[in-house]
């Protein structure tokens, strides 16, 4: 293999392992800052191929190493996940090779960071592959000075101030081409871009100092947060003893809650058999529980017919006062390869139907987000994968919602990464939209989120959070009004996309 080629190849793979350092489990967040260098550094050796070969690479490393948890759901979504995901990073290097070019529009020290804030757009967006997992902001959820700009920016533009650390590292390692000396009282090139940087993160910081004093927080609902404990392998069971014992088990959880009617009782996704609602002694039951603690949303698969077929929706349901379910919200954005096989529809990928497991349900999503109205409050449930979005959140704010309610069944990943990241990334929805967010877990992590990215973990008498069944109180607080990310939503990671794309296609004019 030529040196250059392998140069290529090392340095993406370099960076994804940068990168998994910085996130959960290991969480060491500074290393985020510089974990695109060696990636930004091998494109100077790289030719077409071997920059597109070197994304490739790296981004089936950092994918398939950081979303290993993903084997528990199957190893074709494993696998499908990480080759995606190469394949919008060999897409990248393609992108940042031209942008490295003499005369681009932009220097490569923002032109880089910008392209790949792009990407992780595109990779992120519903209308291509919607796997918003793992990107650069991410690493930094336990920095609460940092994020509180994701409310003009979102998650985004805490991941362009992070890229904009390696682009300014690896200007800063060129050599400088040998030129006429600077003019006086003008800064050397090679200053500015770090002072740029430095400026702009003291800016980013500044206003994370500021702005949470600026936001009126109130007394929000009480949310009573039943999370049970029951494996993957129990739930799916299909025995009729198994469903009934889940069942039990969140009734014994919900009557622990403390003294007292909640405004909001939550059960997480899918944990009850749907055709349990169907039973009298059920409908008594829920309805004395809804008398005692307070309205019930709970999570059920759904079926209805339609035409000669069927359609199933993952679904959470409010429970009325007479034990019936009122009020349904489906889930909108399904996950890929467990609810639904991504292009399996196509003529061009109608082969991966034979990825397909024998008896694998596919879900219809639901339209987006709805508004839940209740004891005098407005709510936005939400499943799981939908609060991954920061476009969901966005919705829900424009419907109304002064609360987001997520439920979630995490013992898919047993007691992985994957529970921490969730969690991290709850924090971006939260601060983006300044409004409480509940989120509800079988096995965990059960918590609340302030406006301000805040968080309490619900935990069991031995403080422990995950694989553990537990009931508590949230004392929410929550604020009203619109932000920034509210209006515009992803308009800044598209600005960013066009940046690159120009920093790659145009070119300055000589002189």
């Amino acid at each position: 293999m030529r040196p250059a080629v392998a140069i290529a190849l090392a340095g993406p793979a370099a960076s994804a392992a940068l990168h998994l350092g910085s996130i959960r489990p290991l969480g060491l967040w500074p290393l985020a800052w510089v974990a695109l260098v060696p990636w930004f550094l091998s494109l100077r050796h790289a030719g077409p191929l071997s920059a597109a070969a070197g994304g490739f690479l790296g981004g089936v490393l950092w994918m398939g190493l950081g979303m290993s948890w993903l084997r528990h759901v199957g190893w074709p979504a494993l696998a499908g996940t990480a080759l995606v995901t190469g394949l919008w990073t060999a897409l990248f290097g393609l992108l940042a090779r031209r942008a490295c070019r003499p005369g681009a529009l932009l220097p490569p020290g923002l032109a880089l960071p910008c392209l790949w804030v792009g990407v992780e757009w595109l990779r992120a967006t519903p209308f291509f592959t919607a796997c918003p997992w793992m990107q650069l902001g991410h690493s930094q959820a336990r920095l609460p000075l940092l994020v509180q700009v994701a409310d003009l920016g979102g998650v985004y533009l805490v991941g362009l101030l992070v890229a904009c650390g390696s682009g300014i590292a690896v200007a800063a390692l060129r050599p400088l081409p040998p030129g006429p000396a600077a003019r006086p009282g003008r800064m050397p090139g090679g200053a500015r871009g770090p002072l740029a940087l430095g400026l702009a993160l003291g800016a980013a910081l500044a206003y994370g100092a500021w702005r949470p004093g600026t936001v009126a927080l109130e007394a929000g609902p009480t949310v009573g947060a039943v999370q049970c404990n029951v494996p993957q392998d129990l739930k799916e069971s299909g025995e009729s003893r198994d469903a009934w014992a889940i069942y039990h088990e969140l009734v014994d959880l919900t009557r622990k809650l403390p003294a007292g009617r909640h405004d909001l009782v939550v059960w997480p996704e899918t944990m009850v058999h749907p055709e349990l609602l169907d039973f009298p002694e059920v409908r008594s039951e829920l309805a004395a529980l809804v008398r005692e603690r307070g309205p019930l949303l709970l999570g059920a698969f759904h079926r209805e017919r339609r035409g000669e077929g069927e359609v199933y929706h993952n679904s959470a349901v409010l429970v009325g006062g007479e034990g019936q379910a009122t009020w349904r919200y489906d889930k909108a954005r399904l996950m890929p390869a467990a609810e639904y096989i991504p292009l399996a529809g196509t003529p061009l990928f109608r082969f991966l139907k034979w990825w397909v497991p024998e008896g694998f349900v596919v879900f219809e999503p639901g339209p987006g987000a709805r508004v839940l109205e209740v004891s005098g409050r407005r709510y936005a449930p939400s499943i799981c994968y939908d609060l991954n979005f920061g476009p969901f959140g966005r919705e829900a704010v424009a419907a109304g919602a002064e609360v987001l309610v997520c439920i979630s069944n995490d013992a898919w990943f047993q007691d992985s990464s994957e529970l921490e990241l969730a969690r991290d990334m709850a924090v971006f929805r939260a601060v983006e939209t300044r409004r409480a967010i509940a989120r509800v877990v079988n096995t965990g992590i059960s918590a609340a989120y302030d406006p301000l990215g805040r968080v309490t973990v619900l935990a069991d008498a031995s403080g422990r959070s995950v694989q553990v069944a537990a009931s508590g109180r949230f004392e929410l607080l929550t604020s009203r009004g619109r932000t920034v990310y509210a209006v515009v939503g992803d308009a800044f990671a598209m600005a960013c996309l066009v940046a690159g794309l120009a920093a790659a296609f145009a070119r300055r004019r000589p002189g």
